[in-house]
């Protein structure tokens, strides 16, 4: 049906090609001959012969005569299926009256031109199929011959001999026409069946690209919700990360006042205690510092899936790096009668990582092992170095002789919130979180988790980190690092008794505590009340108010409060050039990275994170209050300085007196308050009002702080490793000692070298 039309659309061409080339032919001959040429027209040649300045017209007018009806069946048939029938037709019919123009009397012999010719351009331009050129050419033959013996002149003798003659021209011609027609029509179908191919292709090609476009659309579509989820995933973690700072911050305020009383009672702030009441407040405060853990433990793997936990690393000797951290579980483990190695294949090892992080990584695993160990166990803490794929790596083990992890739970343990369940098919005590947060952090630092455990045999965990990795990132944030909990250490006794209830006179300088739980400010006020005159606001707007009406020597302010918060405050207060002056210090449960530089920008003195000390809290406060006052006594006192008299003053033969028994009993850990009193004959009260007095330093507050600058100069000498110097100035436990010195000199006792300067003491 396809090629039918095709044949029909080469017809009307066909027609209208010959028609065309025949009357535009015929015309533009005559045109030639009678206008240019100037010859005469004849309609029939003359009996005599032909004439060179002649032209017949005859032969011409029958050719136009044939063109103009194939023009005709141009026009009728341009739509029909007949035009090939109108086309033979003319072409037999055009045939049979050429027979008119060549039948003559004389010599001349017939020679059948324009039948074939007729015949010839049929088949050229019309789509004919061979039978049909063979059909035609017959008829053609047949109209030649019948026409030669009917209209044969009166008296030609040899006009009946030119059909035989005639008879295999015709045939060849026949045989020839055919043949061409047979060419024509098949090199027609296969343009035709190729044709068809590619307007198949192409659409397939066109339905291919329709369906592209329409997964295009379909892919743009899922773009955009994609991208919608995205964002939508991405607003829930910002959520996430502001509801765990916002649970961190409900949960630090509350534990501030569970620690800060439990702390003042076991040193006895209150009085006096039995050791029974001691040992349940001790463990009001482990509990707490359990609970201040998994606070953390959440914050950090919110940051770690927010991407916002960076690491900090710096070359650290990992042996000196471990020994105290496995110390301060010491007194854990006889607790439990539980033995608690330490072994190290190396004395020591450079390696470059945050240690914070592994710190983190190392409590959560010694800790995990003396929990599930039963008592007469032991766990083993070892340090080894191997070679790996990226170098040399160090690798810490802690293995137990506990129950023993079963083999289908081992691929699980380091999932969140996957918790290894009992023979009673109770989950063990925890959260599931300690584990995971070690894979990750292990894994930040380029390192890998490993455990291995026989059920019944106990179980060993193995984290392996490069000794040469280098995180090229920002420093991580601290506020989550992991509080190692010290059972054995005693702490500094602040003998204030009788001191807690009597408040400050009406000369001491008076401090602003700006904080919206009223319970952090009655906290706050009891540790400073005995020492400076204490005020309280809300919020931020009426601790302006206040300040402007009667200007603190210092204000502790909470940053997240309703109507103006701490970091607001901070700004006004700078602003106002009559309170510029003012030291602030913010005590706040945000106690991320990028808070604690916020607040350090907006102009704060000092940053604490809560729970906080407040033994700590009021060193703080004495220490910016003094830096202030002696900075306006220089600044006012420039050029009134009269000569120096070379007289010593009894405060400064008391400081020397106290001084000198400081340094001889430096050694003795049980050197405190008490002793010190009976030596230079006063009353533990007397001898504390004397030393705040000249020193701005509680006596228990300068017993530690001569303790620690004594271990400041035997480290720098290299007199002993970190614990070694630790027991040399009095301190029973080395954990407990590197985190005083942290706090107080801001780096770590195993940072300290003879090529170091000495580092100066905090605020």
């Amino acid at each position: 049906e396809g090629f039918r039309s095709v044949v029909y659309d080469h017809t009307r061409k066909g027609l209208f090609a010959a028609g065309l080339l025949a009357a535009a032919g015929t015309l533009v001959y005559l045109f030639v001959n009678l206008v240019a040429l100037e010859k005469t027209p004849s309609l029939v040649f003359e009996a005599v012969g032909r004439s060179k300045t002649t032209v017949v017209l005859w032969d011409k007018l029958l050719v136009l005569a044939a063109g103009i009806l194939f023009l005709v069946a141009q026009r009728w048939q341009a739509a029909g299926r007949w035009g090939r029938l109108v086309g033979m037709l003319v072409v037999v019919l055009a045939s049979a009256g050429s027979v008119y123009d060549d039948v003559h009397a004389g010599d001349i012999d017939f020679a059948p031109v324009y039948p074939t010719l007729f015949a010839l351009v049929a088949t050229g331009t019309l789509p004919l199929r061979p039978l049909q050129t063979l059909v035609m050419t017959l008829c053609v033959s047949v109209t030649l011959f019948v026409g030669e013996a009917l209209l044969v002149p009166r008296g030609s003798t040899a006009a009946l001999g030119v059909i035989p003659e005639q008879i295999p021209f015709m045939f060849v011609v026949t045989v020839v026409l055919t043949g061409i027609s047979m060419l024509l029509f098949v090199t027609r179908y296969e343009q035709y069946r190729a044709r068809a191919v590619a307007e198949s292709l192409q659409k397939r090609v066109t339905d291919y690209a329709r369906d592209l476009e329409d997964h295009a659309v379909l892919l743009e579509d899922e773009k955009r919700r994609t991208e919608e989820h995205a964002r939508k995933v991405v607003e829930l973690e910002r959520l996430k990360d502001r509801f765990f700072a916002n649970i961190s911050h409900e949960f630090r305020t509350p534990l501030t006042l569970i620690m800060g009383p439990a702390d003042d009672a076991i040193e006895g702030e209150y009085g006096s205690i039995s050791d029974g009441v001691k040992s349940q407040f001790a463990l009001i405060r482990s509990s707490a510092q359990r609970l201040l853990r998994l606070v953390n433990d959440l914050l950090d793997l919110s940051k770690l899936d927010a991407g916002a936990v960076k690491l900090h690393p710096r070359d650290v000797d990992v042996a000196e790096f471990l020994t105290p951290i496995v110390g301060s579980f010491s007194d854990l483990a006889r607790r439990k009668g539980l033995k608690l190695l330490h072994e190290s294949d190396i004395s020591s090892l450079q390696a470059s990582f945050d240690p914070d992080a592994i710190e983190k990584v190392v409590f959560n695993l010694i800790s995990n092992a003396l929990k599930f160990t039963p008592a007469g166990g032991s766990v083993r803490v070892k340090l080894t170095t191997e070679s790996g794929d990226d170098g040399e790596q160090f690798c810490i083990s802690v293995r137990d002789t506990g129950p023993g992890i079963e083999s289908d739970q081992l691929e699980h343990i380091f999932d969140r919130f996957h918790q290894v369940e009992s023979d009673d098919s109770r989950p063990h005590e925890g959260t599931g979180l300690g584990l995971a947060l070690v894979r990750e952090l292990v894994e930040l630092h380029g390192g890998r988790a490993s455990v291995d455990s026989e059920p019944g045999f106990g179980s060993e965990f193995v984290i392996r980190i490069p000794t040469g990795h280098r995180v090229a990132s920002p420093v991580m944030s601290r506020s989550g690092a992991l509080e190692v909990v010290d059972l054995t250490a005693s702490a500094p006794q602040l003998d204030t008794a009788g001191e807690t209830g009597q408040g400050a006179p009406s000369f001491a300088p008076l401090v602003l505590v700006v904080d919206n739980d009223e319970g952090i400010r009655g906290y706050v006020r009891s540790h400073l009340r005995s020492h400076y005159r204490v005020d309280e606001s809300a919020d931020g707007v009426e601790a302006l108010e206040k300040m402007r009406a009667e200007k603190p020597a210092l204000v502790i302010c909470d940053v997240m409060m309703p109507r103006m918060d701490g970091f607001e405050f901070c700004r006004h207060v700078r602003n106002d050039p009559d309170l510029a002056d003012v030291p602030i210090v913010l005590l706040t449960a945000r106690a991320d990275e990028e808070s604690r530089l916020e607040g350090l920008r907006l102009g704060a003195d000092d940053y604490m994170p809560k729970p906080f000390s407040s033994t700590e809290l009021l060193a703080r406060v004495e220490n910016l209050i003094e830096l202030r006052r002696m900075l306006k006594l220089r600044a006012t006192g420039v050029g009134v300085e009269p000569s120096p008299v070379d007289v010593q003053s009894v405060d400064q033969v008391f400081l020397d007196r106290v001084k000198e028994i400081v340094e001889a009993h430096i050694q003795d850990s049980n050197f405190g308050v008490d002793w010190l009193a009976d030596e230079v004959a006063l009353s533990p009260r007397q001898l504390q009002r004397r030393m705040r007095k000249l020193t701005r330093l509680s006596a228990a507050g300068y017993v530690r702080l001569m303790r620690l600058k004594r271990a400041e100069q035997l480290l720098v000498k290299r007199a002993g490793n970190v614990s070694e110097v630790a027991y040399a100035v009095g301190f029973r436990d080395a954990a407990h000692f590197s985190k005083l010195f942290r706090q107080t000199f801001g780096v770590l006792p195993s940072e300290v070298t003879a090529e170091d300067d000495v580092p100066a003491v905090r605020d």
